[in-house]
């Protein structure tokens, strides 16, 4: 039951890191896994050999997530944009019980406020950057894109697993979201297969260090600073609902400016369904032993 668990808990953190302002950090969080992913993390080769089956079942939900989700995410979006991400705020909502408890129990300080401010400042400017329309192309893989691949990776991996912060919104915001999502689904079709694996191997090499290195350092906050920072993560985690509406903004104006009330009230009750499903599915998780 366990690595069914772990397993569920890959997949909702793996899909959290394909849509446009949802965090997977924020995700594993409310999942209950985000300080045993950055103790393995921070100090890789004692945490994967204490943690391998968590590790295994894990990395295989996050994986088949981000496969499966990098083709049906997109259609979810294109065909239903309010359900889905009434989806995702659920998920993200139903964790919220679990950051309070970490937080509930200390005297609120000047500094755990200042935190607060400053990190929900840095997620709403980030959130309201305009995306860059201009996509890169892979066609030439040259030694720069292959350098460029390389940082692209670490920064959205820094991205990833700070909580709050989407490392598809970034990508988005760097002209990388389409492109990579695009290499993804190729390479699982195995259409033009090494030449999209060549794009890939130094993004996930990127993508590799950036976690490590972020990992050791969140573990150090963590340790010295664990009040201080969670109010930090609650902050990330408060205005990265923000970012997941403004982020599809134009997706749910057409939801409200369709001709058919019946289409919208659909979707309407559909999302209100999903949200709190979400919500339920991440409250029960979150209080789960892993």
């Amino acid at each position: 039951m366990g690595h069914l668990l772990n397993f569920i808990k890959g997949v909702i953190v793996g899909i959290g890191n394909i849509i446009p302002g949802v965090s997977g950090g924020t995700l594993a969080i409310i999942c209950g896994v985000y300080e045993r992913i950055i103790d393995i993390l921070s100090n890789i080769i004692k945490g994967i050999k204490e943690n391998f089956f968590f590790l295994v079942f894990f990395g295989l939900g996050a994986i088949t997530s981000i496969g499966v989700g990098s083709i049906l995410i997109p259609l979810a979006l294109n065909q239903a944009p309010l359900a889905t991400i009434l989806f995702f705020t659920g998920l993200i909502i139903g964790g919220f019980k679990l950051l309070y408890n970490k937080v509930k129990n200390h005297k609120i300080t000047i500094y755990n406020i200042i935190t607060l401010i400053i990190t929900m400042g840095i997620i709403l400017t980030f959130t309201f950057l305009n995306p860059n329309t201009e996509q890169v192309n892979f066609e030439n893989l040259d030694f720069i894109m292959v350098v460029i691949l390389f940082l692209i990776g670490i920064l959205a991996a820094a991205a990833m697993i700070i909580p709050g912060i989407s490392g598809s919104l970034l990508l988005m915001l760097l002209g990388f979201y389409e492109p990579i999502l695009n290499t993804i689904k190729n390479i699982i079709s195995f259409n033009n297969f090494w030449h999209n694996a060549f794009v890939l191997i130094p993004f996930g090499i990127g993508c590799l260090l950036g976690i490590v290195v972020i990992s050791i350092i969140l573990k150090y906050l963590l340790k010295h600073y664990e009040i201080n920072t969670y109010y930090g993560i609650i902050g990330f985690v408060v205005s990265s609902i923000v970012g997941i509406f403004y982020n599809q903004l134009d997706v749910i104006k057409e939801v409200f400016a369709a001709n058919s009330f019946g289409i919208n009230l659909l979707q309407v009750l559909i999302g209100i369904i999903l949200f709190t499903l979400g919500a339920i599915l991440t409250y029960r998780l979150s209080k789960l032993e892993n």
